[in-house]
């Protein structure tokens, strides 16, 4: 009975108007758990997407510190004066 009714719901979201699916999203959101983390509402919501059928698989960038990217020679005169001569 749950199934029919999600199926059912997220037909009926097919037929609306822009303006309604702004109110069916902040009536959504107002049911949302107060206490989730951008973080996990965000996991939620890609987790009922991916159950929906919506998307096939969720995925993750890469996430790397800046300080592990390798740094890249220049040669010639200093960037910075580069950067100043374009700007004149």
């Amino acid at each position: 009975m749950v199934e029919s009714t999600l199926d059912r719901v997220l037909g009926d979201l097919d037929r609306l108007k822009p303006d309604e699916l702004s109110r069916v999203r902040r009536a959504v959101e107002a049911r949302m758990p107060l206490h989730q983390h951008d973080d996990d509402r965000e996991e939620a919501f890609l987790t009922a997407m991916l159950e929906c059928g919506l998307i096939s698989e969720i995925k993750r960038p890469e996430r790397k510190s800046k300080l592990d990217r390798p740094g890249v020679d220049i040669h010639g005169k200093p960037l910075s004066e580069t950067i100043v001569e374009d700007r004149r």
